[in-house]
């Protein structure tokens, strides 16, 4: 008859510790490359402008912004009809139904509305980026 092995005990506060300041330290140096990448890139856009291709930049700058705005309004006025419904419910039962406005207003406008925006364009300038790679 064989018997399972006792189980590992937890880590240590100290053992946590390390194993988070190892992980923050490696984060820290993969962004750090990152950044002097991109700051090297944009040196060399500057000193070399007739390397860029303005044609494609503007392209694409047109296909992630405008291009996108439709859905994202589409989106963004469910998103506010879905919380209106939800908090007339929750309102109702103190009498404060003449609120719902304000509250999805201001739900949408300052919460929502940023956070559905920069998912939906992230999500859709991802895809069609993507999409346009040849293998």
């Amino acid at each position: 008859m064989r018997t399972s092995p006792p189980p590992a005990p937890a880590p240590s506060l100290v053992e946590q510790a390390g194993a988070w300041g190892i992980a923050f330290v490696a984060g820290l140096r993969e962004f750090t490359a990152f950044a002097g990448e991109v700051i090297i890139g944009l040196l060399d856009a500057i000193q070399h402008p007739r390397q860029i291709r303005w044609r494609e930049t503007w392209l694409y700058m047109q296909r992630a912004g405008y291009e996108a705005l439709p859905i994202v309004s589409l989106i963004s006025f469910l998103m506010g009809l879905i919380t209106a419904f939800q908090a007339a419910v929750q309102l109702r039962q103190f009498g404060a139904d003449i609120y719902v406005a304000s509250l999805v207003g201001l739900s949408v406008t300052r919460e929502l509305g940023p956070l559905m925006t920069a998912i939906i364009a992230a999500g859709r300038s991802g895809a069609a980026f993507a999409a346009e790679i040849v293998p």
